[in-house]
């Protein structure tokens, strides 16, 4: 009879290859279901939020990395990290684990079962400026780096996104071409006002004709 065969050091390396490339949480949470069966997989992301259960046995953790709006709940067992390190919210986290079925008429039908924590990017909650409650726009204006992670610019953020989608498709399926035209503007950087003018002076009484804007076309 065949005796099975030892991996070679390139399956090896492929398989962990394979088992470390990150897998975006839309694309976990699409794909639950098919997801459920035993293999490991590894996303990554930062914590929206995160709460010690069984009286310190393990965390609920909300993770989030900004290609969906969605969360993916992974549960963290206190034997593969001290909780207080991977519940503050902003905390970045790279997880392997495996996808599991939740109960019946839970909010997600998946979550991910912690196996191993491969990175953790800790933050002080005491200094991270984004809370769990909601914060008005002129207050996330101060923190304009961090402020893509709130669910109000992440949110205007796609509509945006989809918006100029949709705008570029149309156009482009109907034969038009994208150009960058020249922008007027009051700044003069780098030599762009020797380029052309645009004069208001000596047009008063005169016919506004297409040798007014000679230059601008």
């Amino acid at each position: 009879h065949e005796q099975k065969r030892a991996p070679t050091a390139m399956a090896t390396a492929e398989a962990e290859a394979q088992r470390a490339r990150r897998l975006p949480v839309a694309r976990a949470l699409t794909m639950g279901e098919e997801l459920c069966d035993g293999r490991t997989v590894c996303v990554g992301g930062w914590v929206k939020t995160g709460r010690v259960q069984g009286k310190g046995a393990f965390a609920f953790v909300e993770l989030n990395d900004g290609s969906c709006a969605s969360n993916l709940q992974v549960i963290v067992e206190s034997e593969l990290r001290p909780l207080a390190d991977v519940t503050p919210t902003g905390t970045c986290l790279v997880i392997e684990g495996q996808m599991k079925r939740t109960p019946e008429g839970t909010k997600q039908p998946v979550e991910l079962r912690a196996t191993r924590i491969r990175h953790v990017g800790p933050c002080d909650p005491q200094t991270y400026p984004i809370a769990k409650t909601r914060m008005g726009p002129e207050f996330l204006r101060t923190v304009m780096h961090l402020r893509p992670r709130t669910n109000l610019i992440s949110a205007v953020t796609r509509i945006r996104s989809n918006l100029a989608a949709a705008t570029h498709r149309y156009f482009h399926d109907n034969g038009f071409v994208y150009v960058h035209t020249p922008i007027i503007t009051t700044s003069d950087c780098e030599g762009a006002g020797e380029m052309f003018q645009v004069r208001t002076k000596g047009l008063e009484g005169r016919k506004l004709n297409q040798d007014v804007f000679t230059g601008l076309g």
